[in-house]
């Protein structure tokens, strides 16, 4: 079993959930944004992909907007 599989998630009646969680510092001079998704995401498209949707979403978007 790994992680993100549903066999074995499940005990009884509880949700057993093991994160995976990385910390990176910030350079806000060079990273454009965060993408934050399951693993899921990351199974179907590669990270040049989200990249690129990514950034084509927020070109389409008024400047201010962008900030949210």
């Amino acid at each position: 079993m790994t992680r993100g599989d549903k066999s074995g998630k499940f005990s009884q009646d509880s949700v057993i959930c093991v994160p995976d969680i990385r910390i990176w510092k910030i350079d806000y001079l060079q990273d454009e944004f965060v993408v934050m998704a399951s693993d899921g995401l990351f199974d179907v498209y590669t990270n040049d992909k989200i990249v690129e949707f990514v950034r084509d979403k927020l070109l389409a978007m008024p400047l201010m907007e962008q900030v949210r």
